[in-house]
């Protein structure tokens, strides 16, 4: 799936920009350092977990009847775009141009698609947010790559939702029994998720 959210927005850009689809390619940084190199390179730096998804409950109910699943698995994307053309203004100016494209248009999904592009679904939604990169990081970066520095824009690219497992169908719990009271019959799970969370909090 990862590729495919990077296939989808270099396919965007190309467009933005005006440029063929071979003039934006998916590869390491390393790659720069062919003499024939020419465009823009789209580079996958790190994958991270987003961290505010992790506690998504695994059970919904739906005509009184609950199913399980487990929760989607959200990942950020640290992308860096590196623009290395002939003449060397001509790397400013479509590094220009594709960070006003992305200001314009910070998130991708079914919603605003274009007729010709359209939006893989499975991937829910892609949020992409510019990232200030230090002077020390980015010669750090460019260092393990090949040591020549190249005009470049680093972005964040959030939840990106990876398939999940088909919902199984299960009962729901309503009782539980602590350690010598009698069997316990709630309404419903928030109860008993309160009742729990009553008893911790007491200390009993």
């Amino acid at each position: 799936m990862i590729h495919i959210a990077m296939e989808y927005l270099s396919a965007e850009v190309s467009h933005s920009l005006g440029l063929n689809l071979e003039d934006i390619k998916i590869d390491s940084l390393q790659s720069l350092q062919n003499s024939n190199a020419q465009g823009i390179i789209m580079a996958l730096l790190n994958v991270e977990q987003e961290s505010t998804l992790k506690n998504l409950p695994n059970s919904r109910v739906q005509n009184e009847r609950v199913f399980y699943q487990t929760p989607p698995f959200s990942i950020n994307l640290q992308l860096v775009l590196a623009f290395h053309f002939e003449q060397y203004i001509t790397s400013i100016q479509y590094l220009a141009d594709t960070a006003n494209f992305f200001h314009k248009k910070k998130w991708f999904s079914t919603e605003n698609q274009r007729e010709e592009q359209p939006f893989p679904s499975t991937l829910g939604r892609l949020v992409v947010d510019f990232q200030n990169i230090g002077l020390e990081q980015l010669n750090h970066i460019w260092s393990i790559s090949g040591g020549i520095h190249h005009p470049a824009l680093f972005y964040k690219v959030r939840l990106l939702r990876l398939e999940q497992d088909e919902a199984i169908e299960g009962p729901a719990i309503k009782t539980v029994e602590i350690n010598d009271e009698k069997q316990i019959i709630f309404p419903d799970s928030s109860e008993m998720k309160k009742y729990l969370k009553d008893k911790h909090d007491n200390g009993t």
